[in-house]
């Protein structure tokens, strides 16, 4: 087991996230493949392909790469890992089931799932974590008995530093980035304009432990939006620019996981 992480052997993965895309494949009861529109990305890279949270009986256990439902009537139902074969094996874009679904199950397979990996390591100097309190309130009763009451969890909260030198943490703050190749002539063009629809994130905070390096410290954050972005920069410095993300407490996990 791990004893140590330190920040400088961190890895900083930043994805766009799709919450609940229908699956293009019909259910017919005889297809086991159904195919998303767009490649699946491994983001804890704990096997060789994406994995399915972990879940039994509709309850979510576990956060790992891919969420995914059936649909029922409007009802959306989270499905068990062990009925889902693969994911991304047969192509980067499909789902595979163990048993085909029928329409007694469902309607429509959905699919929460992250895409298109920006490697944000080198340019990342600060991450904090904050949020996610859980209290608990008391009541006293005659008798000197306590009732107590569990308070919904808040929210939790991401803060990354980092040198700015793109539109990724822009675009999850402002709204989502417009790239165009035609206005000028061999000049490419990418903006963010503020007040446009936020783009959801998945941010993957992955430690190794330098000793052990199969033993891995991740923060994973699926469906996590931006909420402030601050610039700074010296006369004489870099431009600098903090981020601060949220998410709810069921989108985020803490992760620890090593290699027998």
């Amino acid at each position: 087991m791990a004893e140590a992480y330190y920040p400088e052997n961190s890895e900083v993965r930043v994805y766009t996230f799709i919450e609940k895309e229908i699956s293009s494949t019909p259910v017919d009861g005889t297809a086991t493949e159904f195919v998303v529109s767009k490649d699946i990305a491994n983001t804890t890279k704990i096997g060789d392909y994406p994995l399915p949270d972990k879940s039994t009986s509709g309850e979510l256990e576990a956060i790992r790469d891919v969420a995914v439902y059936f649909r029922l009537n409007g009802v959306d139902t989270l499905q068990e890992d062990a009925a889902i074969e693969s994911i991304g094996e047969v192509t980067p874009k499909t789902i595979k089931f163990v048993t085909a679904p029928t329409t007694s199950e469902a309607d429509y397979v959905i699919v929460s799932y992250s895409h298109t990996e920006i490697n944000k390591t080198f340019d990342v100097t600060e991450f904090s974590r904050g949020g996610g309190s859980r209290e608990v309130e008391s009541t006293v009763t005659y008798g000197g008995n306590y009732i107590d009451k569990e308070k919904p969890q808040e929210q939790i909260e991401i803060s990354l530093t980092a040198i700015a030198n793109d539109l990724a943490f822009s675009e999850a703050v402002n709204g989502t980035t417009i790239e165009t190749t035609t206005e000028v002539p061999s000049i490419t063009i990418k903006t963010s304009t503020g007040g446009q629809t936020r783009t959801p994130k998945t941010i993957v905070i992955d430690s190794v432990d330098p000793l052990e390096t199969t033993n891995h410290l991740m923060w994973v954050a699926r469906n996590i939006k931006g909420t402030s972005l601050e610039t700074s920069a010296g006369a004489e410095d870099y431009y600098e620019e903090k981020a601060t993300f949220k998410c709810k407490p069921t989108e985020f996990a803490e992760i620890i996981y090593f290699s027998s």
